[in-house]
Order: C-alpha cells, then sequence, then structure tokens
C-alpha cells in the first residue's frame, strides 16, 4: 500500500491497523473517499457491495481528521444506524481501529451499557453510535447537554441509508439532524453508507434537503466479484407440495457449509424451520439450520449471528429482512431466496452477503406458485416477477428510494419533541425550523396554522398570552409515553417464556390462551399460564402440532419491476439461470406463448373470472389511484392488485385518462381522491391521529398513489 497516495495521508496509527489486518491494498471505494471526507466540507455518499469495507472507507479518513483536529470538548462524530444490533457490530470494528488512538466510542441505545453511557454524560468525547430514537430522547430529555456535547461535531454518518431514505424513521432522522446544526450553529458534513444506491441525485437530495452542502460520490472502482444465480420454479398443487420439495433441495445442497435463507415473511421462516428439523432428525443428523427474524430472543438472534461469524461448524440460518442489513456476520457461501424477489435492491443488499474470498457470490432463488385457472397463473406472474427483478440487479438498476414523501405525522412528533427540547417556542420560530429550513418543507404556512388549531383543539399543544406555544394537556402525556421516541407504532408484544428453563423464546403481538399450542424458534409449545400484568406467556414444548404465529404477506412489484415484467414477455431473451431439471425455462416459454396467444402484446385486457382485467404494468400505487379515480369519478369499484385493474371498460379507462389530462396539478388531484378515503384507512403512521384532514389526505396521496403512472398507463386509452 506504499504506492497509494491517499493511504499515506491517513494517520500513520491507522496505517499500521490496516497492515495488521493483512490487508495488501486498499479497496477503490476506500482509497477515493479519503479525499472528500479528510476535506470536512462536503456531504458524502459511499455505495459499495454488502462487506464491501464503506464502513473503514468512512472511519479511516474521518478518525484521521479527528486526530489532526482534535476537539477541545464533545463528541466528534455521531453515527446513526437502524439497529441496535448493527451499532454493537460497528462499535466492536471502531473500538479495534481505535486502540492505539485513545479516542472513546460509546455506543448509545436501550441495552448498551450503562457505565460507557454514564462515562459519555459526563465528558462527552469521541464517536457516539445511536439510533433515530435515542437521539430523540436525548433532544427531548436532555437538550443543553446535547448542545454542549455537539459543540464541535465534526462528522455525521448516516448507516444503511437506503434503509431511511422513504421512511418515517428517515424524516425524523432528517428532522433531528437539522435541530442539532440550528443548536451548534452550524453544519455539519453528512457521511452517507448504502449497499443499493442507483440514484446519486436522489440519495444528495435526501441527505441535504436544501442542498446547501456539496455531495461527493467516490467511485466505488466497479465489481469484479463472479456471481452465479439459479431460479427454480416449483408449483402447487392438490397432491405437490413445494414446502417439501423446497426442504428437501435446500437439506441436499445446504449441509456442511454456512448459508442464508431468506423468507418473506416470519411465518414461512418458522414453517421452513420446522420442515428443515424435521428432515435432519429423520435422516439421524446434527440439524445445521437456524432461525433468525425479528420477534425471536435478543439472545437467540445473537447466537445465531456469532455461530455465522466464527464459522467454527457449518450452519444455515433462515431469515427474513432481520438478517438483511450489514450486521456482520462473515461471509456465507450461499443466499437462498423462498418467493417473489421483493426488489433489486432487496436482492442486492442479500446478495452481498455471499461470496467468501476468492468464491463466487451464489444465489438461489425458489419461485413458487399455486395451480389455479387465472391469468396470473398462465402467465407465471411470480416467476417473471424474480426474472424482472434480477434483470434489473444485473443492469444496476436498483429502485429509486421515494424522497419526497410527505410525513406529516412525523412532523406533529418533531414539533411535540422541540416545544419539549426547549419548553416553549413562536409559532413563526417553529415554522422556521422545521419547515422552511428543516425537512418538511412541503408545508405551507396556512398548512402549518391549520396544523397548530388542530394540535391545539386536542389538547396536545396550546399558546400563552405572549404568543409562545407549549406542550398541552394531553401533549405532555404523548411526550411522557417512552413509545413517543420512535417514529413507527410498536404493538404490544406479549414475552413467550419457556416454563422448564425459564428463558425468553421471543414475542408475539397477540396474547394466546390457555392450552393452545403453537410454533415459535421451530418448535411447538403449548400455552401453560398467561400474566396479563407483565404480558408475559409461560409455555411448555410439547409434540401436539400447532399453528403458526405469524402472518404471511405478499410482496408488491414496483412500477420499474411491472414494467421489465412487460418488456420480457414481449422478448424472446433466454436466461441462462433458470434451471432446466425443474422445468423453468420452459415454463418462461409457456408463459410468453399464452400471452402472445391472448394478445397481450398488443392489447392490455384479459377476461378474468372477476371480469374485464386491464393489466397497466405500472405497479401498485398507479393501480391504487386508477381504482380509486373509479370509485369517484365513475361510481365503480374495481378489484386491483399490482398488475390489474379489473371491472373497468375501455371507456372508463379513457374517461378517467381524460380527467387527469385536464388536471394541473396531480399533487392537488391527488389530495382531492385522497379525501373520499375514509378517515380510518387513511391513519397509517402513528401520529397520524392528530393531523387534520387536508393533511392527512396530502399524506395519503403522496405515500399510497401514484398518479404519474396512473396517468401513463391511461392516456393509452384516451
Amino acid at each position: 500500500m506504499e504506492t497509494d497516495s491517499n493511504f499515506k495521508r491517513l494517520d500513520p496509527r491507522l496505517q499500521r491497523w490496516a497492515w495488521a489486518q493483512g490487508w495488501q491494498a486498499l479497496k477503490p471505494i476506500q482509497e477515493n473517499a479519503i479525499e472528500p471526507i479528510l476535506s470536512a466540507d462536503t456531504d458524502v455518499v459511499i455505495s459499495a457491495a454488502t462487506a464491501g469495507g464503506k464502513t473503514e472507507a468512512a472511519f479511516l479518513p474521518m478518525l484521521t481528521h479527528v486526530m489532526q483536529s482534535p476537539p477541545a470538548e464533545g463528541f466528534s462524530v455521531l453515527a446513526l444506524s437502524p439497529l441496535k444490533a448493527l451499532i454493537n457490530d460497528q462499535a466492536r470494528r471502531i473500538e479495534d481501529m481505535t486502540r492505539d488512538l485513545e479516542i472513546d466510542v460509546t455506543p448509545w441505545h436501550g441495552d448498551a451499557s450503562q457505565s460507557k453511557k454514564s462515562a459519555a454524560r459526563r465528558r462527552p468525547s469521541g464517536v457516539l453510535l445511536t439510533t433515530p430514537e435515542s437521539l430523540e430522547a436525548m433532544l427531548s430529555l436532555h437538550a443543553p447537554w446535547v448542545r454542549q456535547a455537539f459543540a464541535n461535531l465534526q462528522y455525521v454518518l448516516v448507516d444503511e441509508l437506503h434503509s431511511f431514505i422513504g421512511s418515517e424513521r428517515g424524516a425524523q432522522l432528517m428532522s433531528l439532524l437539522s435541530r442539532i446544526e440550528s443548536a451548534i450553529g452550524r453544519k455539519v458534513p453528512r457521511i452517507a453508507l448504502s449497499a443499493t444506491i442507483s440514484d446519486p441525485e436522489t440519495a444528495r437530495r435526501w441527505l441535504r434537503p436544501h442542498q446547501d452542502m456539496p455531495c461527493a460520490f467516490p467511485d466505488s472502482g466497479g465489481e469484479m466479484h463472479q456471481v452465479q444465480i439459479a431460479v427454480k420454479e416449483f408449483v402447487a398443487d392438490a397432491t405437490h407440495h413445494p414446502e417439501e420439495a423446497i426442504s428437501a433441495e435446500l437439506f441436499a445442497r445446504l449441509r456442511g457449509t454456512n448459508n442464508l435463507i431468506f423468507t418473506n415473511s416470519r411465518k414461512e421462516a418458522e414453517a421452513f424451520m420446522v420442515s428443515l428439523k424435521e428432515l435432519s432428525e429423520k435422516e439421524g443428523v446434527p440439524n445445521e439450520f437456524r432461525l433468525h427474524h425479528g420477534s425471536l430472543s435478543r439472545a437467540d438472534r445473537h447466537e445465531v449471528e456469532k455461530e455465522l461469524q466464527k464459522g467454527y461448524h457449518p450452519a444455515t440460518a433462515i431469515c427474513t429482512a432481520s438478517m438483511e442489513l450489514g450486521i456482520d456476520i462473515g461471509k456465507v457461501k450461499s443466499i437462498a431466496q423462498i418467493g417473489t424477489a421483493g426488489s433489486p435492491a432487496t436482492l442486492r443488499q442479500r446478495l452481498g452477503r455471499s461470496g467468501r474470498r476468492g468464491e463466487p457470490s451464489i444465489l438461489r432463488i425458489y419461485s413458487v406458485d399455486e395451480c389455479r385457472e387465472d391469468y396470473k397463473f398462465h402467465l407465471r406472474s411470480n416467476l417473471v416477477q424474480n426474472v424482472a427483478a434480477i434483470e434489473l440487479l444485473r443492469a444496476k438498476q436498483y429502485d429509486r428510494p421515494v424522497a419526497d414523501q410527505a410525513f406529516a405525522s412525523i412532523l406533529v412528533q418533531q414539533l411535540a419533541s422541540l416545544l419539549s427540547e426547549h419548553g416553549s417556542y413562536y409559532a413563526s420560530e417553529a415554522y422556521e425550523q422545521l419547515c422552511r429550513r428543516g425537512t418538511f418543507s412541503w408545508v405551507t404556512e396556512s398548512d402549518f396554522s391549520a396544523l397548530l388549531k388542530h394540535l391545539g383543539a386536542k389538547g396536545v399543544i396550546s399558546q400563552l398570552a405572549t404568543g409562545q406555544l407549549v406542550i398541552g394537556k394531553d401533549g405532555e402525556r404523548l411526550v411522557g409515553n417512552r413509545d413517543f421516541y420512535s417514529a413507527f407504532t410498536t404493538p404490544k408484544d406479549y414475552s413467550i417464556v419457556d416454563k422448564a428453563t425459564n428463558r425468553t423464546v421471543g414475542v408475539v403481538q397477540y396474547k394466546p390462551y390457555y392450552g393452545e399450542v403453537f410454533i415459535l424458534a421451530g418448535q411447538h409449545w403449548i400455552v401453560d399460564s398467561v400474566q396479563e400484568r407483565s404480558s408475559t406467556v409461560y409455555v411448555g414444548a410439547t409434540h401436539s402440532k400447532g399453528k403458526m404465529m405469524f402472518e404471511g404477506t405478499g410482496i408488491e412489484a414496483s412500477a420499474a419491476v411491472a414494467r421489465k415484467m412487460l418488456e420480457i414477455y414481449k422478448t424472446d431473451t433466454t436466461f441462462p439461470y433458470l434451471d432446466p431439471a425443474t422445468a423453468t425455462p420452459q415454463h418462461l416459454e409457456a408463459a410468453r406463448q399464452w400471452f402472445k396467444a391472448k394478445g397481450l402484446d398488443e392489447c392490455d385486457f384479459i377476461r378474468d373470472g372477476q371480469g374485464l382485467a386491464y393489466l397497466t404494468w405500472s405497479g401498485m400505487k398507479a393501480n391504487r389511484a386508477i381504482a380509486l379515480m373509479a370509485n369517484t369519478e365513475l361510481g365503480i369499484n374495481p378489484a386491483y392488485d399490482h398488475l390489474s385493474v379489473t371491472g373497468l371498460s375501455p371507456e372508463n379507462l379513457s374517461t378517467l385518462g381524460g380527467i387527469l389530462q385536464a388536471e394541473e396539478s396531480l399533487e392537488d388531484y391527488g389530495a382531492r381522491l385522497a379525501s373520499h378515503v375514509p378517515r380510518v384507512k387513511k391513519e397509517r403512521g402513528k401520529f397520524d391521529i392528530y393531523l387534520p384532514d387536508s393533511m392527512l389526505d396530502r399524506e395519503y396521496a403522496a405515500s399510497r398513489l401514484d398518479l404519474a403512472s396512473a396517468k401513463e398507463a391511461l392516456i393509452k386509452h384516451c
């Protein structure tokens, strides 16, 4: 690494640390990130594959700058992460990196060491790693300390950027960072890490909404890593059950190595865990399969992560998105995806887990469909959706993040938090802080005034004779609830405890009844007793068969995936990763032939059991918008899903297209459409109950409707 010019700019102790890791050279993203981060005058987005060295790419130059310009007091780096497990993992890695630098590293969340947090309260310094919820609590409860602790802040790091963009937590996080910069009176460079950013403009706009600091995108140097993909389709009918065939395939292929099996729901993860455990018992071999999802105990999840990371013996984890983000589990041999792939970005994130040094990354997709007499089965829509996601992945066309959703629900939280932080605030100053200069720039002064009146009527805020806003009686109860700091609703959990060992197995979101038998953690349990006061359910292991504790959910195709599906049907492109042993290529060819035989290459209509289906190829949000328009404008209530709208004639579609063509503002029209949706169906955000109708309508339209894609689909019939 002597010839790496930027490497020489790192602190000598960090250079020695890199040599000690056995590195022969920095990765391109690490080399190219040094210059912009060391300059400390620009935001930086670091995009590279999972386990691609992003953490080191950010922290090596950040820590070098801290050592070159050490602050007199306070934290130098504030690192935000979506998961506690990621914070713990990152803290371990940074502590190793800073061993010779005498830089404090403090993980700060509900389960973190109290002694470390107490030391940081007394003397804040070094690197603080936390979640948006914990940062919210700091600002609300300890504002004077926050202003002192962050007075000399040099960097803000946002880990797993893609998980924040277009989410309530993302809106909360951006508002918090804006409030911190306002409190310390200056802008702080923001360094963001992500594995799935293909749209730099959206990332830049989201990371710094007012774009009042430049943003650099260091070159990752391309990906030379070999990827192997295989797709197999399994069809369920009266005599064949895909779960059995897929389990047998996984059992035969994955035993003896470390792997991850992703499912689309906790219910599916539990089902495959039971099936694979039973197969192991039947074959008389050790069970190498493990379970990892958000409803299992923290101790059990950590044990699975540690088992994969150490790699002392083969282990394959059956998991949901709980293992999707960058928790350090080392490299696994392969990734399996059961069911439809949610998006190319999700596939990219998961695939990055695979590929040991010198070995290719391996992705196996087990596409599942049910034999039935409808157009979706004849089109093999689940299979083609998987192929579309893979092709977008290969082209590096990941989902474009939705960076401009309203999230007015979070504005309510941030206003209450701001009043809690300062005690009182003038309305004009609150608008300036949160909206004009803050995250909610789409909110007009009249919108904000309407919100204040609504919150006042609900007792959330009140106004003093001086004109200042303060927290009202109901607002005090709201802010006083420890759940207030989270941007999302947390359902009530019942802890499931094994009575024989007093070990917590996991949690469920409903109260089981005495004697009920259910499956959790891949085990059958019978309820022994329920303690309502402590929300604890005591259970015992049983051989009786029980039900799954979780419902399954389908995966919606985005507009990009839907359009790619249409392209696949219309072309004769062959895909070498389709498995001939399961006749998957033939299934695709049969779907294409059916597509052409029905004239769908020239007409988007197909007669379905429910009526005439219009294949929009525009995704779920666009189809939801068309259905809502039909109900509002024509008094028709059509069925819809992510592929089609059923129950409208070509004349109906032409009428709706004409309406959209005549509209000057799709945003205003979307809000008017949303006003016809019952309020109870629009209150999806945690604080939506406190929004006036006008803001809730705009929120619903922004998050649930895609009128631009709907217009594109409809004007073909004008």
